[in-house]
């Protein structure tokens, strides 16, 4: 299982997320970790999905997007029920995580991020047609939003469809060329191909954007086909 930090993002309001990128060190990474680390679940099943059609049912009307902007007052109340989806999600209160990015977007239908909370929350419930959907909504909305890009390609991977995994995690780079988590990504698949020198090529990427990467490192268990490897032991100890 992956188990990954994200790109840092300070929460703003739903409809203008702004990416920050704080210094490296260890502060920033302790930081990443308590907020953006996928938490872990089951193994997923097999067997990729590709993106729904936004035609079709839903779990839920999060999918719909009124044409009516809503107040100030709304999109508050609903950054704040994103925070508090997101910290469910992190606490693996899924449930818990999906009704509240519903809410979210019910009050505030330009809040891209509950989409793609959600559409993460359900890739790790295996629902992973209208999860990848969601995130795919998302992304109409904010082609650009690394997070999304990331989700995406974390959906790919917890199908073991790791070539579309590379294709997404390589979309957010392109976006954010210092996007610590997605070199991380492309680190984990290498290593599950056995591919050490490509997987610790894009290590050292993740490390250098952010050496708290290296205390993620030691406890990944993606990278346990290359954990003794010289190589892996001199990035991660040096």
């Amino acid at each position: 299982m992956l188990l990954v930090t994200l790109p840092l993002l300070f929460f703003c309001s739903c409809g203008d997320v702004r990416e920050t990128m704080p210094g490296n060190g260890p502060e920033r990474a302790a930081n990443q970790s308590e907020q953006f680390k996928p938490p872990a679940g089951e193994s997923p099943a097999a067997g990729p999905v590709q993106p729904a059609s936004e035609g079709g049912g839903s779990e839920s009307g999060v999918n719909k997007i009124p044409a009516k902007a809503p107040d100030p007052q709304q999109v508050e109340e609903a950054e704040k029920l994103y925070d508090q989806g997101f910290q469910a999600y992190m606490e693996w209160k899924l449930d818990e995580a999906v009704q509240l990015f519903d809410r979210a977007a019910k009050l505030d239908p330009g809040c891209y991020k509950a989409y793609n909370g959600k559409g993460i929350v359900l890739c790790y419930k295996k629902n992973y047609r209208e999860g990848m959907s969601l995130i795919s909504k998302a992304l109409e909305m904010k082609p650009d939003f690394v997070y999304a890009n990331f989700n995406m390609a974390l959906a790919y991977k917890l199908q073991k469809d790791y070539k579309q995994a590379l294709v997404w995690f390589d979309r957010a780079l392109s976006y954010d060329p210092r996007d610590t988590w997605s070199y991380f990504g492309i680190a984990c698949i290498y290593a599950e191909w056995k591919e050490a020198d490509k997987a610790l090529e894009y290590l050292k990427k993740a490390i250098e954007t952010d050496p708290g990467v290296k205390d993620v490192a030691k406890r990944e268990k993606d990278l346990d086909p290359i954990r003794n490897d010289p190589r892996f032991v001199q990035l991660v100890e040096n």
